[in-house]
């Protein structure tokens, strides 16, 4: 079988606009992420996800001013769209207890 990483415009399928914002706890393994978002992903392949590990460096937060985080990023994460929440444990999330994490819910 020739599975092809191309659509017929020679684009590539795995990279397009971001449509499905993922928040996650940096607490959780990124296997059990990745695994996550396959489930997600089993009955639509049109996902694109906005991975923060691979969009921006969160740990260099000063870089930014604070107003570009309340501005600019948060008007990037709103037009996404969609958002795809890990949680883990599911009787007490640590998603639910890092600021950061419910920020990025509001």
């Amino acid at each position: 079988i020739n599975i092809s990483n191309t659509n017929i415009s020679g684009e590539s399928i795995f990279v397009g606009k971001a449509n499905v914002f993922v928040s996650h706890a940096w607490a959780y393994r990124y296997a059990d992420v990745v695994s996550a978002l396959e489930q997600v992903s089993e009955n639509q392949s049109n996902h694109y996800f906005w991975f923060d590990l691979f969009c921006i460096n969160q740990h260099s937060t000063s870089i930014q001013p604070q107003e570009w985080w309340t501005t600019t990023f948060m008007s990037a994460i709103q037009s996404i769209g969609n958002i795809v929440i890990i949680l883990s444990p599911w009787d007490n999330p640590i998603h639910l207890s890092r600021a950061w994490c419910l920020w990025e819910l509001y």
